[in-house]
């Protein structure tokens, strides 16, 4: 179930994390 939704979830999670990198002054480049 987590595998189906891993993909999403794990972009999502990603795109905060960069938000909240760029708000703090870090340079994120996960691809």
């Amino acid at each position: 179930m987590l595998g189906i939704f891993r993909n999403a979830h794990d972009f999502q999670k990603q795109i905060s994390l960069i938000c909240v990198a760029n708000n703090h002054g870090f340079v994120v480049s996960r691809e």
